[in-house]
């Protein structure tokens, strides 16, 4: 479990403290760790792989040094747990982006061996990835798109250790991504170029979700649609075997 708490008393320029705290396999609950000390309130993510171990993602910022200041960015970091305590937190992103306009979340996925991926966006600067062997530092983030129109990108660790990456652009609709264990990033392919066609401001498409099976995978999204009574909502779908 991981969180984040505000320092007492608060307000939105207080610090904020990244907390965790593992349970054992027979149930009982550790004392709770600090993970970051300038979370700034962002959302973390976990993810936990078959060993048990888990890693941790989130965007830190350093607080404010006088009231009315805002934030300054300081970039994506991770931790994981090593036989029950919390790795040194490690930076997934290029320094470089740390003056970036970088998305509130970062998305993770661990796969069963414990091979990581973590997914970003940055305003008009696309969408990005990096990748991390078990007990490894992150690799080199990858731009899967330049587009300057997205929502959120969301990774998906199967069993046979590919990762998928989806998302949606306003331009080229519901869009995928995916990389086998030790191999590059394939080009990205659009799935629903229809939907962008298909009439002013109709919406591409809407978080996507997959599942894996082997070497099938299905995707799955909402969109919306014109139509003569005002348009409706409709669910899509795209599956892919070997």
């Amino acid at each position: 479990m991981v969180w984040n708490q505000q320092t007492v008393p608060s307000d939105v320029y207080s610090p904020w403290k990244l907390k965790a705290r593992l349970r054992t396999a027979r149930g009982a609950w550790r004392p709770t760790a600090t993970l970051a000390q300038s979370a700034s309130g962002v959302l973390p993510k976990v993810a936990v792989d078959a060993r048990g171990e888990a890693l941790a993602a989130w965007k830190t910022q350093p607080p404010s040094q006088q009231a009315g200041a805002r934030f300054r960015p300081a970039g994506l970091r991770s931790v994981e747990t090593r036989g029950g305590r919390w790795s040194t937190p490690l930076r997934i992103n290029p320094s470089s982006q740390d003056l970036r306009d970088l998305d509130e979340n970062v998305e993770i996925a661990v796969d069963d061996a414990g091979r990581a991926t973590a997914v970003w966006t940055i305003l008009q600067g696309g969408v990005w990835a990096a990748r991390k062997p078990p007990r490894g530092a992150w690799g080199q983030a990858i731009r899967l798109s330049a587009a300057e129109g997205y929502s959120d990108a969301f990774p998906t660790a199967a069993g046979d250790g590919r990762t998928i990456v989806t998302w949606v652009e306003h331009v080229r609709g519901v869009r995928t991504a995916e990389a086998g264990p030790g191999r590059s990033w394939q080009p990205a392919v659009t799935l629903d170029p229809a939907a962008v066609a298909s009439g002013e401001g109709a919406s591409p498409g809407h978080e996507p979700s997959v599942a894996t099976a082997g070497r099938q995978r299905a995707i799955v999204w909402t969109a919306f649609e014109d139509a003569p009574d005002g348009g409706r909502t409709v669910l899509k779908a795209a599956f892919a075997a070997p």
